[in-house]
């Protein structure tokens, strides 16, 4: 008889040997991989343990792809460092990822997966993404940027949007494959994916609720604002109120101007379609007035071409935008506004993204006003012109040592109570103040300013000022020029005219310039041989004109000095020295 020993023994090498083949190498086909050990793929994805591991033996599959339990990397020409954290939980997370070919990296178990196509991350997290859900989908951290993939859309416009900001980062129309490709900016960021806007909506300004579906021929045109296409145009029917905006990038700013009887002409700065789907038109009965903005920018960062002015209302609780366009080249930009209406304005730099918000205003009546940006960034809206003014007038401050500079304070509607001026001298990004002046009343008030080796800079003199009902502030600012003797009396114009014909320059005058000096030599000689028949007087007359054109720079002195030798050589042998 068979012990129970025995049975069991042979019941155990039995359900062994009936055991597949396969079961039994996976047990042992396994090996155990420290922390930090690189495991790679012929393709050249390097794949770094952040944990200790035990990996299967046979961790590739074909040349391409890094298989280990439920996680598999396929691609080239990519490193990546995963962790306990890459295999389990319900987000897809790896860290320390550098792509130059492509990799996709994919979870079975959460039957979810991305693909990477350039680009680096310190951090990445891809969770469970879906459209306008209100949830986040995707988080990284990124030196310089990555390029994502992601698969399982319909056919719709897919925005992915900073939730930190509410910025639209990129966007992408999906086509039959499913797939949208986003190209993300460097940062630490947390992205949303969000459905693309594709209608605008045109609304009464005076009415912000009120749709304009009954307005005829009410067209929109559409200047897309692309360094990739600057130079994009369409023009769009706006059909019971609403303009069919499908196509457009939602991410990309545009200026669209709007034409429609019976309403005011405006062109309107859009940031992104993404951020604003309304644009609000002014009845032409409507009680407004005409403000001219001036752009002066001693911040360097706003150049006229790649400036908007953005003029904003509050509609609905928040800052919207009713007008906007760039400055352009003549530094102007003319908003038609409603009366009596608080407005906020906006300096936008469409290349760099920069942008200054100035303070609040309620347009009263028609006025140019300077939007000033100081060199520290700070920007202010000048009001009140019509009351205060630079002297001069107009032009230039020579670089003297005792240069006029004034300013002339005249009342308007309400009398000025009290004024302060501070005089600056700015110098590419440096201010220096020069003067400070306090007072009441109107006048002129003239500054004495040493501004010897300025010349380039500018002047400008702030002027805050009391009335009995408000206050402001007005800067008023001109250029120096370069300052010579008597460039203010008829030496200096005789300068300036041989300088236009080329005299004082270092290779010496000029053949225009001698030639115009003995020109008039010879008219001022002629002159005086009408009232006198003196030789010498003739020739004394001739030399000193010679002596002043020399002076001027419009002859050489070896010229003067060969007349005033010749003309002594003749004294001396009329004498008969």
């Amino acid at each position: 008889m068979i012990s129970e020993r025995t049975q069991t023994l042979l019941a155990v090498v039995f359900a062994v040997l009936l055991l597949p083949a396969g079961a039994v190498v996976a047990q042992t086909a396994t090996f155990t991989a420290t922390e930090n050990v690189q495991l790679g793929t012929n393709s050249g994805v390097i794949v770094t343990l952040g944990d200790a591991r035990e990996p299967p033996s046979d961790f590739t599959e074909g040349n391409t792809t890094f298989v280990d339990s439920s996680l598999r990397l396929n691609g080239s020409d990519a490193d990546i460092e995963v962790t306990d954290g890459t295999y389990g939980g319900n987000t897809i997370s790896a860290q320390q990822i550098e792509v130059s070919g492509s990799l996709t990296i994919e979870r079975t178990d959460l039957a979810r997966s991305m693909t990477i196509t350039d680009g680096d991350a310190t951090q990445l997290q891809l969770r469970e993404y879906a459209l306008d859900d209100n949830q986040s989908d995707l988080a990284y951290d990124s030196e310089n940027g990555l390029t994502v993939e992601l698969g399982g859309f319909n056919e719709v416009g897919i925005v992915a949007v900073d939730t930190g900001t509410g910025e639209p980062l990129d966007s992408d129309i999906v086509e039959a494959d499913g797939t949208a490709t986003f190209e993300l900016p460097a940062g630490q960021r947390t992205i949303a994916l969000e459905l693309a806007p594709s209608e605008l909506r045109v609304f009464s300004e005076q009415n912000p609720d009120q749709l304009l579906s009954d307005v005829n021929d009410l067209t929109i045109e559409f200047y897309e604002q692309s360094a990739n296409n600057p130079d994009n145009i369409e023009s769009v029917e706006v059909v019971n109120g609403v303009a069919d905006m499908e196509g457009l990038d939602p991410t990309v700013s545009f200026v669209a101007v709007a034409n429609a009887d019976g309403y005011a002409n405006r062109r309107i700065f859009v940031d992104s379609l993404y951020e604003t789907q309304e644009l609000y038109l002014l009845n032409e009965s409507a009680d407004s007035v005409a403000v001219e903005y001036e752009l002066e920018d001693f911040s360097g960062n706003y150049p006229q071409a790649e400036t908007v002015m953005v003029v904003e209302r509050n509609i609905n609780g928040e800052w919207t935008p009713i007008q906007g366009d760039f400055f352009g080249a003549t530094g102007k930009f003319e908003a038609q506004l409603l009366r009596d209406t608080r407005h906020r304005m906006r300096v936008v730099n469409i290349e760099t993204g920069e942008e200054r918000v100035a303070g609040a205003v309620t347009p009263q009546q028609s006025a140019v006003e300077t939007v000033t940006i100081l060199p520290d960034g700070s920007i202010t809206v000048d009001q009140g012109l019509e009351q205060i003014h630079a002297q001069p007038a107009l032009g230039s401050i020579p670089a003297a040592q005792a240069a006029e500079f004034g300013v002339d304070i005249q009342a308007g509607d309400q009398e000025i109570t009290s004024w302060s001026i501070e005089i600056r001298l700015m110098e590419n990004t440096t201010e220096t103040t020069l003067a400070t002046r306090n007072g009441t009343g109107t006048g002129v008030e003239t500054f004495n300013l040493d501004l010897t080796g300025a010349d380039g800079g500018t002047v400008m003199a702030v002027v805050d000022y009391n009335t009995a009902n408000s206050s402001g502030t007005v800067r008023l600012s001109r250029e120096i020029r370069a300052n010579y003797a008597g460039a203010e009396g008829l030496l200096g114009g005789l300068i300036t005219i041989g300088d236009g014909l080329g005299a004082g320059t270092d290779s010496g005058p000029s053949s225009a310039s001698m030639m115009a000096a003995l020109f008039v030599s010879l008219l001022i000689t002629g002159g005086v041989a009408r009232v006198s028949t003196s030789a010498d007087v003739m020739g004394i007359s001739a030399l000193v004109s010679v002596a002043g054109f020399a002076i001027l720079g419009w002859v050489p002195m070896s010229l003067l000095f060969a007349a005033t030798v010749g003309f002594g050589a003749m004294i001396a042998l009329r004498r008969g020295i």
